[in-house]
């Protein structure tokens, strides 16, 4: 199940979380989300082509900025909910300690590099 981590300007929006919902459930994804400034989304799926066609219908969105901070197609994030669940963080590092839950310190490194929290590794996975 490959990982994609995106981040936000900001993510207020009740109508782009409903989108978000709605994508999710379409591609069979799980994931965390956080919002607020910084917003920040990682999501989990099937397969590469899942994670990558719900990334693509994000940018598409009206951001004021949306970054994909990387795509490991190699990494399993397994959260306890159902697939088309998106699970909300009220903080950065709920996301990041969700990653060393449900996907171990190597999920768990790979997120801080992406969000340049250390380390010298590329976050593209």
């Amino acid at each position: 199940m490959p990982l994609g981590l995106l981040t936000f300007h900001h993510f207020y929006s009740k109508q782009k979380l409903v989108a978000l919902r709605a994508l999710a459930k379409k591609h069979a994804l799980q994931g965390i989300f956080k919002r607020g400034r910084p917003g920040m989304l990682l999501i989990t799926g099937p397969d590469e082509d899942s994670v990558g066609r719900c990334i693509t219908a994000v940018k598409r969105m009206r951001w004021q900025r949306v970054e994909v901070r990387g795509v490991a197609p190699r990494l399993w994030l397994q959260l306890p909910g159902r697939d088309g669940e998106l699970v909300e963080s009220e903080r950065v590092r709920d996301v990041v300690a969700v990653a060393r839950e449900w996907g171990g310190g190597e999920v768990e490194r790979w997120v801080k590099v992406c969000m340049g929290f250390g380390g010298e590794e590329e976050g593209a996975g």
